[in-house]
């Protein structure tokens, strides 16, 4: 507390812009994935154009920018509930803070519900057209079994990643809303608990449900060690040759 708050500004700082990029990220990631599912060749054109990379652009842009707002304010260490929190000065500024953060939280986790919830009802309608082309070969049922699998799978991560969004958003409204005096040590707690779910879980889900991600993910890494053995490798022998030469 004695050497101000540089730090604690800092820190409000970039905790606001890596969260508003966080959302933004995980909103384009379920974006990517309904595109795929509802529209496989324009998903191709769109997300292998290099237009695509402007989607970095807003991620880091958004997020800057919601931060940058932050830079000019004044803050205070204040201990409470055994302690030290850095808090806004304006509290005026802090109310309408606040409210616009939740207005764009409110923006990404509804986008992310009505993308998932379009995708399941995408996935489910795909499900029924072929549960009554009941006149496939056997090999187009295996083909066809292959894809249910897959679209199943997606649908599972639709599932979680709409729970999560919800129970977040709840969280949000239950703390700043309901329960405006919670502790602020559980408060931080459990804010940072369903942050990082809500921030990870949906890139870990489609890593553990997609057979093709986790097997290219193994081919690099195998790629990898096997290019870091070689560099060892040849070191050792550079090393063994210089020897030999000085001897």
């Amino acid at each position: 507390m004695s050497q101000g708050t540089t730090i604690g500004h800092l820190y409000i700082i970039v905790a606001w812009t890596t969260r508003c990029s966080q959302g933004c990220t995980v909103t384009l990631l379920a974006l990517n994935r309904a595109t795929a599912v509802c529209s496989p060749i324009r998903h191709k054109r769109i997300w292998n154009s290099p237009w695509a990379n402007l989607v970095f652009l807003i991620q880091f842009s958004l997020g800057i920018c919601i931060g940058s707002f932050l830079i000019p304010q004044k803050f205070y260490w204040k201990k409470q509930a055994k302690g030290i929190y850095i808090q806004f000065e304006d509290m005026n500024f802090r109310a309408r803070y606040f409210i616009f953060a939740l207005a764009l939280d409110t923006f990404f986790v509804v986008s992310i519900i009505i993308i998932n919830i379009t995708m399941m009802l995408r996935l489910k309608r795909k499900y029924r057209l072929r549960k009554s082309a009941s006149y496939c070969a056997p090999l187009n049922q295996k083909v066809l079994s292959e894809k249910q699998r897959q679209e199943n799978n997606l649908t599972i991560v639709s599932v979680v990643t709409c729970a999560i969004e919800v129970a977040y958003y709840l969280y949000i409204i239950y703390a700043f809303m309901i329960r405006i005096h919670m502790n602020t040590r559980l408060f931080y707690l459990l804010y940072n608990v369903f942050n990082d779910i809500y921030a990870s879980s949906s890139a870990w889900l489609i890593l553990s449900c997609s057979p093709t991600l986790r097997q290219h993910l193994r081919n690099q890494l195998r790629l990898q060690f096997s290019v870091d053995v070689m560099v060892i490798l040849d070191f050792e022998v550079g090393l063994e040759t210089a020897a030999n030469v000085h001897m």
